[in-house]
């Protein structure tokens, strides 16, 4: 989707410039047919909602946590 053009621009234009890009994590609804309900429910069963941003962000943040201190030769 858009999002997922924005992020691989922005990458492309961090690369040409010798840099590191920031980390991207797209959320979004599919390319599907989407049962009918109310919006709330509909955000709510793909994770977008507020509840589902926040865990996904946490789940983002410590997935990165762990591969900086792997890489780092520190084991949990």
């Amino acid at each position: 989707g858009a999002g997922s053009h924005l992020a691989a621009e922005i990458a492309s234009a961090c690369r040409m410039a010798g840099r590191v890009g920031p980390i991207v994590h797209n959320l979004g609804l599919p390319i599907a047919y989407l049962a009918h309900g109310s919006i709330e429910d509909i955000l709510a069963e793909h994770g977008l909602d507020a509840a589902g941003i926040a865990d996904t962000t946490k789940a983002v943040l410590l997935a990165l946590d762990s591969q900086r201190l792997e890489g780092a030769g520190v084991r949990r």
